[in-house]
């Protein structure tokens, strides 16, 4: 199985409508499939009252997000990256640093 096809099963599992969601994605955020993975994410912020830093949330993905990191436009900027483990679930931040050091290792 592909992991489009995991992802719209996920999406169905959790009640998403695939369709819509990547009509959503592609024309306000992003969308990346390869054969290693699949992720949708939209460009956003995360507030800290008076001010707020740029971020990335990912809305659905199967499989390795390096692969995301590796193309985001914005990698350099980002300072967070968002997203939910399950449906309805808390928001979960990582720090984006984290990701690039982690790309720039497997990428020796």
């Amino acid at each position: 199985m592909t992991p489009f096809q995991k992802a719209y099963d996920l999406a169905k599992e959790l009640g998403i409508n695939f369709n819509e969601m990547m009509k959503e994605h592609l024309t306000d955020g992003y969308v990346f499939c390869s054969p290693d993975c699949f992720i949708c994410a939209f460009d956003t912020s995360r507030d800290y009252g008076d001010y707020s830093e740029l971020a990335v949330f990912v809305t659905l993905a199967v499989g390795n997000l390096d692969h995301f990191v590796s193309i985001d436009p914005l990698r350099e900027k980002r300072k967070w990256l968002g997203f939910c483990r399950e449906h309805n679930g808390e928001p979960h931040w990582i720090p984006y640093q984290r990701l690039r050091k982690r790309l720039a290792t497997s990428q020796k």
